[in-house]
């Protein structure tokens, strides 16, 4: 059950994972009456079985959704769709495949306290995460959940791996990246990575191995393995972190390794060759592959196989 807090709309109230008077983000009494319902209709015009999402509820010329949807499994288990009313903060809707709701809060960003971030998926493991924040500087909340269970995030009043401030040092952490043993966060300018058993922390940037320079962002986590991205302005490579060390996995001054993805056993990335310099600048031929990886994972990544 949501609090007993009301929030600014009728019908919605205060996380119960956030303290009392911190009202950025609402759950509601009852998801049938407060999240519209979501229905997908034929758009064979764009492709055979193309499908389109109406928006009933919006009134003419408002912007209906926020910009991109998060799904996760075949014929799409389970999927995020922001709602963004006009001069409303927002709505995120979380939906089966048939367009049934199982869970969902709203935003008030004219409330200084109460934010979730890092929302993620690891569709691996059927894992669904968040992080659930007061302000700025304070304790972040990362909670996990079985994707069968998303309901209950509405109600979590637990913590599944804490982000505390003292180790943060005030700065917020957004994008993540999880297992059921280890997550990742982007947090301002580094990556930290977690241990779900012991809640230690640490900084990619300190780990044995790491590199000087660049920015390291949280890329696919399975098992005790995280993938970390460095950003090098006129490139990217891709690291591991396993057992405390960074490794150098892919990527080097002549490949841009632009994403990679990995379900534990294949691994698919889009690589850029043969960089060129014009005017001062470096860049990469847009020219790119994608393919799997399932026979070439090195022996110290045995972990995923």
């Amino acid at each position: 059950m949501p609090s007993d807090e009301a929030c600014a709309w009728p019908g919605w109230f205060r996380h119960p994972r956030l303290p009392v008077g911190c009202t950025g983000t609402c759950v509601p009494d009852d998801l049938a009456k407060r999240l519209p319902k979501i229905e997908w209709l034929p758009k064979t015009s764009w492709c055979i079985g193309c499908q389109w999402l109406a928006t009933p509820w919006a009134k003419a010329g408002e912007r209906t959704v926020v910009p991109g949807v998060r799904a996760v499994g075949p014929g799409v288990k389970l999927f995020a769709l922001g709602i963004q009313p006009q001069g409303d903060a927002g709505v995120a809707g979380w939906y089966r495949g048939d367009g049934s709701a199982v869970a969902g809060w709203r935003s008030n960003y004219d409330i200084d306290c109460g934010r979730v971030s890092g929302l993620a998926f690891n569709s691996a493991e059927g894992l669904i995460g968040v992080s659930f924040d007061t302000t700025v500087g304070a304790d972040q909340h990362y909670v996990v959940r079985p994707l069968t269970d998303a309901g209950s995030l509405m109600t979590a009043q637990d913590t599944t791996l804490l982000f505390a401030a003292a180790f943060t040092n005030t700065a917020h952490c957004s994008e993540a990246a999880f297992s059921s043993v280890k997550a990742a966060r982007f947090c301002l300018t580094d990556t930290a990575i977690g241990d779900m058993a012991s809640q230690g922390l640490k900084w990619v940037t300190q780990l044995a191995g790491a590199p000087q320079g660049g920015q390291f962002s949280p890329g696919p986590v399975v098992g005790n393995t995280a993938f970390v991205d460095r950003f090098l302005v006129e490139r990217t490579e891709w690291w591991v972190e396993a057992g405390g060390q960074l490794t150098l996995f892919m990527g080097d001054a002549s490949h841009d390794i632009r994403q990679l993805q990995t379900d534990g056993s294949t691994i698919v990335w889009v690589e850029g060759t043969s960089p060129v310099v014009s005017a001062g600048e470096t860049t990469t031929p847009s020219t790119t592959c994608t393919r799997p990886r399932s026979s070439q994972i090195p022996s110290s990544l045995r972990p995923l196989s």
